[in-house]
């Protein structure tokens, strides 16, 4: 009786050491006909893996994706936006002077909200009365762009 108690003991110890724990904001279970998939909203650690015929990420994954999107005609100036993620003002710093760009925010649905032209090397946007969430950034002078995304916390 002795050694099955240990033994059962061991085998939870050894299955409870290998599993991840974390505190996540929501999630779930999906599934449709290329299989079933369980999600979690705010996880902070993950994995990538490649296969023969796809790849995927498994564990926990990061809150926040930072990226800056570029296209064939990028505007070649020097930018500084920060803070991102922001609580609801940021600052945007242009190092290149005698430049007046376009400035166009898009909501996380692509829909444009807001559009302006900066005047001077160093403006504030303010995002207090938009919602949480990823938001597209786009400056556009001399026929060329740079888009970065915003994050609003």
């Amino acid at each position: 009786m002795k050694t099955l108690l240990v033994g059962l003991l061991s085998v939870g110890a050894i299955a409870s050491a290998g599993a991840q724990s974390n505190v996540v904001s929501g999630g779930g279970d999906a599934s449709g006909s290329g299989g079933t998939v369980a999600y979690s909203v705010g996880q902070i650690d993950y994995s990538h893996v490649d296969g023969t015929n796809n790849s995927y990420n498994e564990g926990v994954q990061q809150p926040y994706e930072f990226y800056i999107t570029s296209g064939l005609d990028e505007l070649d100036i020097g930018i500084s936006i920060f803070p991102n993620p922001s609580n609801g003002e940021i600052t945007i710093s242009l190092t290149q002077t005698g430049l007046s760009p376009e400035l166009e925010l898009f909501d996380a649905a692509g829909k444009l909200i807001l559009q302006r032209t900066l005047t001077q090397s160093e403006s504030q946007l303010q995002l207090r009365d938009y919602a949480t969430g990823v938001y597209t950034l786009r400056l556009t002078a001399n026929s060329k762009s740079q888009t970065f995304k915003i994050i609003k916390n």
